[in-house]
């Protein structure tokens, strides 16, 4: 890519089994007004990174934030674990047990493997040189 052009980012949790309809629409719209469009599912980078039940779980949840503590590190560059785990210590408990993984993965995604996508992530869109993300 050249800039000028745009690059639509599905994000995780988003579902990995079947594309988004939105971004699908949305690159329609540009191609048909001959803009160049990149369409990243980066929901299917992140998947297959980190445990598998873990990640379809997360993309169902509507519970409590476990998706923006795991991000929190990266965007905030903090670590409020034991506050996050005291106050959802149940939730944490559940969502471990279905997932069939350990509180210590949790944390290991939020302080090493999340933070690292994110790096990755960020590379791989600078590196395409786009007008709009």
């Amino acid at each position: 890519m050249t800039g000028n052009e745009l690059v639509l980012v599905n994000p995780p949790f988003a579902a990995v089994h079947y594309p988004s309809i939105q971004l699908g629409i949305v690159q329609a719209h540009a191609d048909a007004f001959c803009v160049p469009t990149k369409t990243l599912y980066k929901n299917i980078s992140l998947y297959s990174k980190i445990a598998k039940r873990l990640y379809n779980l997360l993309s169902d949840h509507r519970g409590f934030q476990i998706g923006d503590w795991l991000f929190s590190r990266s965007a905030f560059d903090n670590d409020n674990s034991d506050e996050f785990f005291f106050r959802f210590k149940e939730d944490i408990s559940r969502l471990c047990s279905e997932a069939k993984i350990s509180k210590r993965y949790l944390i290991e995604l939020q302080r090493s493997i999340i933070p690292n996508f994110v790096a990755e992530t960020a590379q791989h869109i600078v590196e395409l040189r786009p007008t709009v993300v």
